[in-house]
């Protein structure tokens, strides 16, 4: 894997995701290759590509001593590596930031929606956007994976999900949907969002869009929304998670 691949997607906006047990076990999955059927097996695939992204190409594929890998690059650079300790991280750049003809599109909807502030919007110092529904479905989309994880085996301890935003300072919230109403401008204050979630198997299972919900409330409010629409937030979910 060439070092200098995940230092382009750190040195941009991007997403930060580590899932690991809460107990250590260097052994946890017996092998590298259980290691690739079990992320074959539970891969999220509810919109046009999967999470994580697994390639058919092995050029896109790396292995270590006690670890497998792997990276992409189309709209965006993606990469992710699962240890035999059961960790997952996972790095992936900002699509709406990435993406110039998405973020033209946002923007656009955007300058017509958001009318609810003191003073004239400066478009041109905004440095990108967070769509809102992106947010919800991706937060919801790793939540969804761990607990396809937990259905293979691969964890039957309580684990811990750590998600981050990063350099994120002045992004702003908003939509692509212009039939959505978005009056609001919110924008980041801070360079990253980022906390961690335990939650066990059995909270996963039962329902893995619940404790997604709390990480996506977290997120909105660290944008400054400070009441964002929870039913709303459901029915996003809800549709996403049966497409």
């Amino acid at each position: 894997m060439p070092p200098e691949f995940i230092d382009d997607v750190r040195s941009g906006p991007h997403w930060r995701l580590h899932i690991r047990p809460d107990s250590y076990d260097a052994q946890l999955i017996e092998s590298r290759k259980r290691c690739r059927e079990l992320i074959e097996a539970a891969k999220v695939h509810l919109r046009g590509w999967d999470f994580p992204f697994v390639s058919r190409s092995d050029a896109d594929w790396g292995r270590g001593d006690n670890y497998i890998e792997s990276w992409m690059e189309g709209w965006g650079m993606e990469y992710w590596r699962f240890l035999q300790s059961g960790q997952f991280l996972y790095l992936s750049t900002i699509r709406e930031y990435f993406d110039s003809s998405w973020r033209k599109e946002i923007e656009e909807v955007a300058k017509q929606g958001i009318r609810q502030v003191s003073e004239p919007v400066d478009w041109d110092s905004v440095p990108g956007f967070v769509e809102i529904v992106n947010l919800v479905y991706r937060v919801t989309e790793y939540f969804e994976f761990a607990a396809r994880l937990v259905q293979q085996g691969a964890y039957r301890e309580p684990i811990t999900i750590k998600i981050g935003l990063h350099c994120i300072k002045g992004f702003v919230l908003a939509t692509h949907d212009p039939r959505r109403f978005w009056p609001c401008y919110f924008a980041a204050s801070v360079e990253k969002l980022e906390r961690e979630w335990p939650v066990t198997p059995e909270d996963l299972i039962n329902d893995s869009s619940e404790p997604a919900r709390e990480a996506i409330v977290w997120l909105f409010e660290g944008f400054g929304w400070d009441d964002p629409n929870i039913e709303q937030i459901k029915k996003d979910q809800h549709a996403f998670l049966r497409r």
